[in-house]
């Protein structure tokens, strides 16, 4: 199912607007995947609690996956 977001543009905007399915997309990533988000600030300013929730399922997904790491410039 990953696989088929990470591909398709439609599904991969639906793992963004749900953190549920961007938290199990990104613990199945099985080959090394960095993320990395630029101006995280700006980010925060923007989303505010919903930035805080991003964060936090990204430092999950982290911790969960071998395979997936999240680095934060800000």
């Amino acid at each position: 199912m990953c696989e088929e977001m990470i591909k398709n543009p439609y599904r991969r905007v639906w793992a963004c607007v749900n953190l549920d399915a961007l938290h199990d997309c990104l613990t199945d990533v099985g080959e090394p995947t960095e993320l990395v988000i630029r101006n995280g600030r700006a980010l925060d300013e923007a989303m505010g609690d919903q930035a805080a929730a991003l964060r936090r399922v990204l430092a999950d997904c982290a911790a969960e996956n071998e395979w997936f790491t999240v680095a934060w410039e800000e």
